[in-house]
């Protein structure tokens, strides 16, 4: 967390928050162009940041950090190129002094002109990194680092002890440059191994930083608005990683046996690994000694805006879900926004839904999904015997059963020919697993006649899934221009050879079309499916059963009477009655009744261009409490073309009533 004072903490802990932006762009010739909140669009001034470069937890994160913002600044674009960008945010304490915040050093990437605004697209120094790695390079992680530090252009903010004393910090690392692209990625790689995540300071410099394992700040439940608290925790067991043997990436990995549920986690392929088996596992034991230490619960929240949150730390959110409880979470993605909040994030796995296999299993499974993930398998179809479609009832044509052994989109194309006894619709349906794609019906015209139709598809299936697709067909009538024609000449026919012209019908039959036996020809294929010589987990269990003789059933005459007569209802009268009730004598004694009053709640309405401020519903005037009656509300200056000009907006829907409005 950024270093602040007390004074800081306490009044962005309170209801109204002030505060102000300064800052400067350089440009490449070193002019200085001086801008402040005034010539910022409300609203358009943001800083994104990450520490992760997924939904889950990891290592080795080394995203670049943006700012966006939109000046009204006259100011030619094209020498925006590559311009420095710093500001500072100035927070107003109760004293009336200010605290100044640095806020980081960022570049110009991409300015774009809209008539008097000017918007910028900027990225912090991790963007340097994106250089190709030209030679080879073997070291320590503080070597390696100072040394790609140097090739792009960054000044390093730890010291050769300080990187040192972190996981693994005194170990070998070998880069080489056919095995990695960019120098951004053997940052990664050497982030990953010390157990850290890569980040660009305030000052601009590059940092890297441990996840924390105890809280810095805490959050009370007034501060965070439209939160999300997972009802679990994240936590790991153990650690795995694919380092260099004999040329190739093997799978190495370590487990706590006494962390019960834990997480796994999966650094991938770390390609500056190399070394015996000993060394490496050694390595993963460090780093899982670092991950053990971490436990968290995921959340999503936001509150009003404090800049001095970083990334990796951890904060206690108070009182969740209205009880006592409090947990503590880990920034892992913030986006704060200038006078318009500050969006945190904390993401992680639910151990619960996790599942962990063995030693065995997993270097079974990286092995055999080496080999058959590139693989593209094959599978084929054709009729094995006729096929007679009608308009009654679809009947299946073609049938696939398949399982994937990772997450892919298989590729579908089949030719049909057939024959039909009529003119009219061929209509085609696919089903996956049972359920009909509305989405991919083919309905198709055709004349009497021998034809054929191509039809294709894709269709993605998840990892370990099996499938069955099917492909079914039937017929339409459709009156057509033909059956229209052969009705009037039938009539014309009729009328040559009777004398007498009668119109005939047209034929509304619904046509029929055969497919022979083995005319069929389709394929269904993709990368990631399971071979034909491999089991699918498919079991086809068929069992034939004789024609049941049952004996003839006799049916005998059935008879039925029915009578009609007229029921006449009967008047009455109904009574009940009730004796005498005896109560005992009454006697009402003295009672007292309490009136009290709750929790006191403060708040802050905030409008778009307005701020309401109150502090609580009762106001305490000579020593005795009762109901607020009158509330102020403050306007504020906005920019205007010309002139001066200042709004203020009265909400009155949160009252039972309002009497008058005062302005002043």
């Amino acid at each position: 967390m950024y270093n602040t004072s007390e004074s800081y903490k306490q009044a962005v802990k309170g209801n109204l928050l002030k505060s102000r932006i300064e800052g400067t762009i350089t440009l490449q010739d070193d002019t200085v162009i001086p801008f402040t909140e005034k010539d910022i669009v409300p609203g358009s001034m943001s800083v994104n940041n990450k520490c992760v470069n997924s939904s889950s937890f990891n290592l080795g994160s080394v995203y670049i950090g943006e700012l966006s913002l939109t000046l009204l600044k006259t100011v030619d674009r094209y020498a925006l190129y590559n311009a420095g960008v710093k500001f500072s945010y100035y927070q107003a304490l109760e004293d009336g002094r200010e605290e100044k915040i640095l806020m980081g050093v960022y570049h110009v990437y991409e300015p774009t002109r809209t008539k008097r605004m000017i918007a910028l697209k900027c990225y912090d120094n991790m963007k340097k990194f994106d250089v190709s790695v030209a030679d080879n390079t073997v070291g320590t992680p503080f070597e390696i680092l100072s040394y790609m530090c140097g090739i792009c252009g960054v000044e390093m903010e730890q010291t050769e002890e300080e990187i040192s004393a972190l996981c693994n910090g005194t170990q070998i690392f070998s880069v080489m440059a056919d095995k990695v692209d960019t120098y951004r990625d053997v940052l990664s790689y050497v982030a990953s191994m010390i157990g850290c995540f890569a980040t660009i300071n305030r000052e601009g410099k590059l940092l890297l930083v441990n996840f924390m394992t105890s809280p810095v700040a805490a959050i009370s439940s007034k501060k965070r608005m439209q939160s999300t608290i997972a009802d679990y925790q994240t936590y790991f067991c153990g650690v795995r990683a694919r380092f260099i043997a004999d040329q190739n990436l093997y799978p190495y990995s370590v487990t706590d046996d006494t962390i019960t549920d834990g997480l796994v986690l999966d650094m991938g392929d770390i390609p500056i690994v190399y070394g015996t088996e000993v060394v490496k596992k050694e390595m993963l034991q460090n780093i899982l000694s670092v991950l053990k230490e971490i436990r968290y619960v995921p959340t999503d929240f936001s509150i009003p805006g404090d800049p001095s949150i970083e990334l990796g730390d951890m904060i206690t959110l108070e009182k969740v879900n209205s009880t006592e409880q409090s947990v503590n979470t880990i920034v892992t993605s913030f986006t704060w926004t200038y006078h318009s909040g500050h969006k945190i994030k904390s993401s992680g796995d639910n151990t619960r839904l996790y599942g962990v296999k063995t030693k065995e299993q997993k270097e079974i499974d990286y092995i055999e999904s080496m080999v058959s993930e590139k693989d593209i398998i094959t599978h084929s179809y054709t009729n094995a015997s006729q096929i007679v479609l009608n308009s009654e009832k679809e009947k299946e044509i073609i049938s696939f059963k398949y399982a994937a052994t990772k997450d892919t989109r298989t590729v579908f194309i089949a030719t049909v020919p057939f024959v039909m006894d009529r003119d009219g619709y061929i209509v085609i349906n696919y089903y996956l697993d049972g359920l009909l794609l509305e989405n991919d019906t083919l309905r198709q015209y055709v004349d009497i006649g021998a034809h054929f139709i191509t039809i294709s598809n894709n269709l993605a299936i998840e990892q370990n899934t099996r499938a069955e697709l099917s492909v079914r067909a039937k017929t339409e009538y459709m009156e057509s221009d033909i059956r229209q024609h052969s009705a009037k000449i039938s009539s014309i026919l009729d009328y040559i050879s009777t004398g007498t012209y009668t119109e005939q019908a047209v034929d509304t039959t619904a046509p029929g079309a055969t497919i022979a036996k083995q005319a069929i020809k389709a394929v269904l294929y993709a990368q990631g499916l399971s071979g034909v010589k491999e089991w699918d987990g498919t079991i086809t269990i068929i069992e034939e059963m004789n024609r049941l003789q049952l004996a003839p059933l006799g049916i005998r005459t059935l008879v039925e009477h029915a009578t009609a007569e007229t029921q006449v209802p009967l008047g009455g009268i109904i009574t009940q009655a009730i004796s005498r009730i005896q109560l005992d004598p009454l006697v009402l004694r003295g009672f007292t009744e309490e009136i009290g009053s709750g929790e006191i709640i403060e708040f802050v309405v905030t409008q778009q261009k307005v701020e309401f401020t109150g502090t609580d519903y009762t106001e305490t005037v000579d020593g005795v409490t009762k109901l607020r009656t009158e509330y102020v509300a403050e306007s504020v200056e906005e920019e205007i073309d010309e002139g001066y000009l200042s709004s203020v907006e009265i909400v009155t829907d949160v009252y039972q009533s309002v009497e008058s409005v005062v302005v002043e």
